[in-house]
């Protein structure tokens, strides 16, 4: 193969190379051996779902919940779990009557699993967060209907 047969041939490997999602490709032809690798300068970054400004957001459960409902929120970004492992029933379920200090779910943050209590005594009235999701800092996790003695 001539220089300039060679030149376009590899021009044209080149062009689909860079167009393709493979990261590696060898060609051998007449002799000539090709080698080509795509490599990245930083990781993949996994792209989060930003949520609302956090004001909008506790007006619109307010509207949604009323007055007479608290809000539990994640204390930190982690992976919400409902039960203390798969095969064992949820903590607790929607219509639950709960009491202050109860365990609701798991939050497992840097391997380290952190209970989810309540803060106050009442009925769950929505489980707010679905079972082995990543929640952020803030999310709401539960809405409990207030018991009279927390008013």
């Amino acid at each position: 193969m001539d220089k300039d047969k060679l030149f376009s041939f590899i021009k044209d490997i080149v062009a689909l190379f860079e167009k393709s999602s493979a990261s590696e490709l060898a060609v051998e032809e007449e002799g000539v051996r090709l080698i080509l690798r795509k490599t990245t300068s930083s990781p993949p970054q996994q792209v989060l779902p930003q949520p609302p400004p956090l004001k909008e957001a506790r007006q619109k459960e307010e509207s949604v919940f009323g007055d007479n409902v608290y809000i539990l929120r994640s204390p930190m970004t982690g992976v919400f779990y409902r039960s203390p492992s798969p095969n064992a029933p949820p903590f607790v379920e929607e219509g639950d009557i709960v009491v202050k200090g109860q365990r609701l779910a798991l939050l497992e943050a840097m391997k380290i699993f952190n209970d989810i209590t309540a803060d106050v005594s009442g009925k769950i009235v929505a489980i707010l967060a679905e079972n082995a999701s990543l929640v952020q800092e803030g999310q709401p996790l539960f809405a409990i209907e207030r018991m009279e003695e927390n008013l």
